[in-house]
């Protein structure tokens, strides 16, 4: 991904939603899914947004674009849950 996008001139969902975008164009759609499968996972295992720093920065996703991505599942996760 570039790592030079700015997301902090946009409101915080509108920032998330544009990082999750830009993840989506960087790793393609089915791999995406794949990804998102498997954070989902450990999301409902506890895993936290600090968890995924390191895993996803392998994949080329780094900085805030991965905290967007944690928040967005995280969000997926609680909703499906109550």
């Amino acid at each position: 991904m570039h790592y030079t996008i700015d997301y902090s001139a946009q409101p915080d969902e509108a920032a998330d939603a544009a990082a999750v975008r830009d993840i989506i164009d960087y790793v393609g759609e089915q791999r995406f899914r794949d990804i998102s499968a498997t954070l989902r996972d450990a999301i409902r295992q506890g895993a936290t947004e600090r968890d995924f720093h390191l895993p996803l920065s392998f994949a080329g996703v780094q900085g805030f674009p991965v905290g967007a991505w944690y928040r967005t599942l995280k969000a997926e996760v609680s909703s499906v849950s109550k």
